[in-house]
């Protein structure tokens, strides 16, 4: 992940062209063009950033994630979500008790929820709108197999009304996931409301006659739920219809994929998770991982990976504010990419995102894309060792071909050779830890997470100034032994 607005934000990985063989194996993998990286805002203050990490056909190659840079509203940040901030509405009767009414029934579906009572849940629901039903049963579901009792949701505004009695309301949620949020997750939801005057006489049938009495009672005044499926909308984990839940360890991965997929993943999300503490702490308690079994569905929980996008291997999805570290990241995983990547591609994939998420989670500020996307990938290669010479070759042949070296810029993530600016990236924070000492480059990350200066945290870690790192650096890349400093 990138220098981006706290808003919400994806973190994507992808497979780019390139072959390479590891110990005499060419792990494979269709080949593929780099995917674009996508970043633009969903409602008040919600940015999504959709971020390209790239891994060569064997799956071991570079990895770059393309990035979109822009404002960030700290002093410096990196991506992420802020709670909705409902902008100034003018008070209107008619709406104000619509909300009012709207937030009553949201109420009872989060102490519902809470009771673990389905029929309370459902209730509200338009019984005509069968398939908004059927996916909030499977809601329920989900919500429950992953221990989650909370789930609020406060009206924000309504947005429209119509002659025929439906009005769309816009409601700030947040969400808990037990061992994984240490705070809880906003995200938005637009419902389609039908208005009480207009509301039907039957319900749903929940198999609760106490419950279906008690609201039937009480119809007269109380509006009924018929869809959330509007733009505004941000999906969920509990959004993914008939998923499964695997465990391992402090991994959680939720997906409606083969399930030897999620175990494979649970798997590499908990050693992954294992591989960052090793270098960078603390780490979450525990990751939630999901694993989705079509492009469609990798597109509608992540909001932002665009039908072409068959080359995003992953998305991270999180929610961050100014001054504060991220809430409720998520990994995302595209099916696509599953055949297209070694195991040991997947491995490297998973422990570059889970960087991301353990500093995020520990950090208020983005450092410069150079320091984020580098120490990632350092940490990821560190665990899965590749072909150092190979996949340091676009540095390496900028470094040679006489022109003025520097370190990437924040625009070079997103455009031009993105290849060379993540080999850049790479290869300065490996100079670093081979020169100063793995514990600097931590340190580094760290102090620029904490909102120091490039120039103050570089020197404090290291005693370079970036000048000195520059030519050290390219001096390294220009020796035949590109590994480690002169």
């Amino acid at each position: 992940m990138g220098r981006v607005t706290r808003g919400d934000d994806i973190d994507a990985t992808a497979a780019a062209d390139g072959t390479m063989a590891t110990d005499g194996n060419d792990a494979g993998g269709a080949p593929g063009s780099s995917a674009a990286a996508d970043r633009r805002s969903l409602w008040r203050g919600f940015v999504v950033a959709v971020v390209a990490v790239l891994v060569l056909t064997l799956g071991v190659g570079l990895l770059a994630e393309l990035v979109r840079p822009g404002a960030d509203p700290r002093p410096a940040g990196s991506a992420g979500a802020a709670a909705p901030s409902p902008a100034p509405t003018t008070s209107n009767p008619s709406t104000d008790a619509l909300a009012s009414q709207v937030q009553r029934v949201l109420d009872r579906r989060a102490a519902a929820l809470a009771a673990g009572d389905l029929a309370g849940w459902l209730t509200p629901l338009d019984p005509a709108a069968t398939e908004f039903v059927g996916r909030q049963r499977e809601a329920f579901a989900v919500l429950r197999e992953l221990d989650v009792r909370t789930v609020r949701w406060t009206v924000a505004r309504v947005l429209a009304q119509t002659a025929a009695g439906l009005s769309r309301v816009e409601v700030a949620g947040e969400w808990t996931v037990p061992g994984v949020d240490p705070a809880p997750a906003p995200f938005v939801t637009v419902f389609t409301v039908r208005s009480a005057s207009s509301a039907p006489s039957s319900w749903p049938s929940t198999g609760s006659t106490a419950t279906s009495t008690t609201i039937s009672s009480t119809i007269s005044s109380t509006p009924v739920l018929v869809d959330d499926d509007d733009p505004g909308t941000t999906r969920q984990a509990f959004d993914l219809t008939g998923a499964q839940v695997v465990r391992h360890g402090r991994a959680i991965v939720l997906g409606t994929a083969p399930s030897d997929r999620l175990e494979f993943y649970a798997r590499a999300a908990d050693e992954g998770l294992g591989e960052v503490s090793r270098v960078w702490t603390p780490v979450p308690t525990r990751v939630l991982v999901l694993a989705p079994a079509t492009g469609a569905e990798l597109r509608t929980l992540s909001g932002r990976v665009p039908a072409s996008g068959d080359q995003v291997a992953a998305v991270t999805y999180g929610s961050v504010a100014q001054g504060r570290t991220a809430r409720g990241d998520r990994v995302i995983l595209n099916p696509t990419a599953w055949d297209r990547l070694s195991a040991a591609g997947r491995e490297i994939v998973v422990t570059h995102e889970l960087t991301h998420v353990s500093v995020r989670a520990s950090t208020t500020h983005a450092p410069p894309l150079w320091v984020s996307e580098g120490f990632a990938t350092w940490v990821a290669y560190r665990a899965h060792p590749v072909d150092e010479g190979r996949t340091a070759g676009p540095a390496v042949e900028h470094a040679r071909s006489g022109e003025p070296q520097q370190l990437p810029a924040e625009g070079a993530f997103s455009s031009g050779d993105v290849d060379l600016a993540y080999a850049q990236a790479w290869t300065a924070c490996r100079y670093l830890a081979d020169r100063s000492g793995p514990a600097a480059l931590v340190d580094l990350s760290r102090r620029v997470g904490a909102g120091e200066s490039l120039a103050a945290a570089l020197h404090a870690s290291t005693g370079l100034t970036e000048q000195a790192l520059v030519t050290g650096w390219s001096r390294s890349l220009q020796s035949s032994d590109s590994s480690g400093p002169p």
